[in-house]
């Protein structure tokens, strides 16, 4: 389903938050390795397996400073 919205979304020109939705996914209590997977799949299954590992990285990059900036 989500691979749906992602292709709609981007056929009409708009670009999704990531982190917005990561956050808002945990809000929803999500797992954040269920969050994760389901953004990797989405993608994988609509750009293709690269797009996904790099939007994933960079969700995970995001992660990593905000947490280690909430530590201090």
């Amino acid at each position: 389903m989500l691979d749906i919205l992602i292709e709609h979304f981007y056929e009409e020109g708009f670009i999704i938050d990531w982190i917005s939705f990561y956050e808002d996914s945990l809000k929803s209590l999500w797992k954040p390795e269920t969050t994760l997977k389901r953004i990797e799949y989405a993608l994988q299954d609509v750009f293709g397996k690269e797009y996904s590992e790099s939007v994933i990285y960079n969700i995970k990059r995001y992660i990593d400073f905000k947490y280690h900036r909430e530590k201090k």
